[in-house]
């Protein structure tokens, strides 16, 4: 920090751990200073030239394996920020909108066989052109968690079902209010109308 130049202070490694509040941004040239992974945003601008191209990274942080993996412009697949983590996924298929594939919810393969795996790695930057363009499936965020085997493809809205991950099925139970509340015992009569014990005369 302060405008020295690390590289002729060695490994940065020696020198104490960097995150420990320094700021990256500072000018200093990072380009030999070994690993600055846990370090700082790798959009500050500076010079990490020996640890791999970040200029196109997110949020990434920049580690010893060269080029981020989820950084860069993965062309062939169309803009990669506009989709969701592809991670969540199983088989996408060829099919096109997953809407359109029945029920996600198995967990299973819900495409004609075609698995993406087969084509690379997506985050290599394999072509899966021919699976049309991932955003038009739509967030899958947006429906829970498709990994929980919850079926939730016939349900609607999810928001309406409450939390399709617990299992419990409420969409036929109709509305507890409809019941009447049950803490409601007047229709009982009240004990006063059983007469009162002095109407029985005078014993004394």
């Amino acid at each position: 920090s302060g405008g020295c130049d690390v590289n002729d202070v060695g490994d940065v490694s020696d020198g104490g751990d960097v995150s420990d509040g320094s700021d990256a941004s500072d000018g200093a040239d990072f380009s030999e200073g070994g690993d600055v992974t846990d370090e700082d945003d790798a959009r500050d601008g500076d010079d990490f030239s020996n640890e791999g191209d970040v200029s196109d990274g997110f949020d990434s942080y920049v580690s010893d394996e060269g080029v981020v993996s989820d950084g860069g412009d993965v062309s062939d697949e169309g803009d990669v920020s506009d989709v969701v983590d592809v991670s969540l996924w199983n088989d996408v298929g060829f099919e096109g909108d997953v809407s359109d594939q029945g029920d996600v919810s198995e967990g299973g393969d819900v495409t004609d066989g075609c698995d993406v795996s087969d084509e690379g790695d997506v985050s290599d930057g394999s072509d899966v052109s021919d699976e049309g363009d991932v955003s038009d499936e739509g967030d899958v965020r947006d429906e829970g968690d498709v990994r929980d085997g919850s079926d939730i493809s016939d349900e609607g809205d999810v928001s309406d079902e409450g939390d399709v991950r617990d299992g419990s099925d409420i969409s036929d139970g109709g509305d507890v209010s409809d019941e009447g509340d049950e803490s409601d015992v007047s229709a009982e009569g009240n004990v006063s109308d059983e007469g009162d014990v002095s109407d029985s005369g005078d014993v004394g």
